[in-house]
Parts: C-alpha cells; sequence; structure tokens
C-alpha cells in the first residue's frame, strides 16, 4: 500500500511502460520525462450542460493564465480538431463528462502520435472496466497511452464538479506557475471556494491554519500535495492518479 505523500504512477503492463519508454527516451532523463508547457489546451465544457463549472473554470484560465491557454468553452470538439489539439500541444486539460472519447473514436485515437500531458477531468476518465470473467479490463487511458501519450492525469470513479474544479486548479495552477504577472507572487491554494461557487475570482492571503500547496515542476510531486489538501473531500483527492511516465515541467524555471 502507498503512503499518500509517495509519487506514483501506472502502468497498464510492462510492455506498454517499455513502449512509452522507448517512444520518449529522447527527453528521459534521471527517470524523469521532460516536457515544456509553452502551448497549452483547455476543452472546458464540451456537452454544454455543466453551466456552473463553466463560468469558473474560465474565471481560472483567463485570470490565471491570461492568452497562454488556448480555450474551447462550451463547444464540443470535432473529431479532427480534439486529434489536432493533442497532437500539437504540450499540455491537453479536458474538463468535461467522461474522458473525452465521445469526441474522438478510440481506432482514430490510437492512429494519433501524441507528445502530450493530458488531464481528463471527468467521472471515471482512467478507470479499469471489466468485459468480462475471462478477458483483460480496459479502460479510457489505454488508448491514449497506445498512441503514445506520456501520461494521463484522470479519475478512478464518479466526482462531484465544484470540488474536482477546484482540485484541477489546484494540480495545473501548481504545475504550470501563472503567466499573469499579477499573481506571480501568488498561489492558487489561497483562492477563495466561496467566491469561486459565487462565480466570482478572488485570491485570500496565506493563513497559517491552511495547508499551502508549493508550486514543483514535478507533476508527481504536485499530485502527491494535493492530497494532502484536506480542505476537500478525501473522495475527490484519493480519485486522481497517473497513467503513463513520471513527468516534470521543462519550462517552470523560465
Amino acid at each position: 500500500m502507498l503512503h499518500p505523500t509517495q509519487e506514483s504512477c501506472r502502468f497498464g503492463s510492462f510492455c506498454q511502460m517499455i513502449d512509452l519508454f522507448v517512444a520518449h527516451k529522447q527527453r528521459i532523463r534521471n527517470g524523469y520525462l521532460w516536457l515544456p508547457t509553452e502551448k497549452c489546451s483547455s476543452i472546458i465544457n464540451p456537452d454544454k450542460n455543466l453551466e456552473k463549472m463553466s463560468t469558473r473554470l474560465q474565471l481560472f484560465y483567463k485570470e490565471w493564465y491570461p492568452e497562454s491557454f488556448e480555450l474551447l468553452i462550451d463547444e464540443p470538439p470535432s473529431g479532427t480538431e480534439l486529434g489536432e489539439m493533442l497532437n500539437t500541444s504540450d499540455v491537453v486539460v479536458y474538463n468535461g463528462h467522461g474522458s473525452g472519447m465521445q469526441f474522438l473514436h478510440g481506432e482514430t485515437l490510437m492512429q494519433r502520435d501524441i507528445n502530450c500531458v493530458t488531464f481528463l477531468f471527468g467521472c471515471d476518465s482512467v478507470r479499469l472496466y471489466s468485459n468480462g470473467l475471462f478477458t483483460e479490463m480496459s479502460g479510457s487511458h489505454l488508448y491514449y497511452n497506445a498512441a503514445r501519450c506520456p501520461a494521463v492525469v484522470g479519475a478512478l470513479w464518479v466526482l462531484t464538479d465544484m470540488y474536482t474544479d477546484i482540485f484541477s486548479m489546484l494540480l495545473v495552477g501548481n504545475w504550470i506557475p501563472s503567466t499573469n504577472p499579477q499573481y506571480k507572487k501568488q498561489n492558487i491554494s489561497c483562492i477563495d471556494t466561496f467566491a469561486l461557487k459565487a462565480g466570482q475570482w478572488q485570491l485570500n492571503k496565506v493563513s497559517a491554519t491552511k495547508y499551502f500547496i508549493k508550486q514543483h515542476r514535478n507533476l508527481l510531486k504536485v499530485m502527491s500535495d494535493c492530497r494532502q489538501f484536506t480542505h476537500l473531500p478525501q473522495r475527490i483527492r484519493c480519485a486522481f492518479v497517473c497513467r503513463g511516465l513520471p513527468v516534470m515541467n521543462e519550462t517552470f524555471s523560465k
């Protein structure tokens, strides 16, 4: 059993781990895959039925990353559009129902050559499903990994949107520093969740009584810190895992 503070990532098999290592070995140093985070994309509420979530995440991306994230808001991506996004981006963040594969067929996805870190903040997005007594379990993330996607971060079970939105802000916001000069010395952990729930953006002062997540280039380190953010329910903090290689943000210090 792993301690919540430990860094860990998961693979479907040793063969999959070897395939990902061979595909990305030119960028692996000291056991970590080093990737830039200069070209980032986010899909928000593609099914157009999570209006409050859409409002909250638009506030976050437009305040924390003004003009540095390409946003697709309240609009379903075409299969070609999503495929190109996965092909050309450094980071893709999906905030909607499921894993996003309702917009791109699995066989089409496997024909892609994906080099980006993919965040899937939807229910059951990296869950393994049983197809019968004598068959291997399968999951959406296996299609992404088969397309050489180096790392897929997603959920193992059903989530609630408000807390998931906050978790996504903590994880992405501490792994990719803000590009807004106004927030260069601030931390997303200080976000006022009550204001956010009301559709407003506000950062509070750092409190000695509140757990503070430090920014870090190591994605697994940030994930382990987020699991200790006790202001979120445990069912949310423990739901997210990384399927694939351990990743470092290459542009973190720039």
